[in-house]
């Protein structure tokens, strides 16, 4: 597919013709990436961590790691 668009004389005169190519090719990339996003976000409805058990041994293998490195009680608390 190709989109035609027309750019003002002088906006390609003062900013080049490279310089106009680059920014259209970052907006298309942007866009692309916006794409990506959403058909994550699509996929990610579908999964429910909050009930996964591998996600909840993750977690919990997580903050035992974290609570055993910082010297914290069960509840997050400061052990000294």
């Amino acid at each position: 597919m190709s989109i035609t668009i027309d750019i003002d004389d002088q906006l390609l005169a003062d900013l080049g013709r490279e310089e106009v190519e680059r920014e259209f090719k970052k907006a298309i990339e942007r866009l692309e990436l916006r794409k990506l996003a959403r058909q994550m976000a699509e996929d990610l409805k579908d999964i429910d961590l909050t009930n996964d058990p591998d996600w909840q041994k993750a977690r919990e293998a997580a903050w035992s790691e974290y609570r055993q490195r910082n010297k914290l009680a069960a509840d997050g608390s400061r052990q000294y």
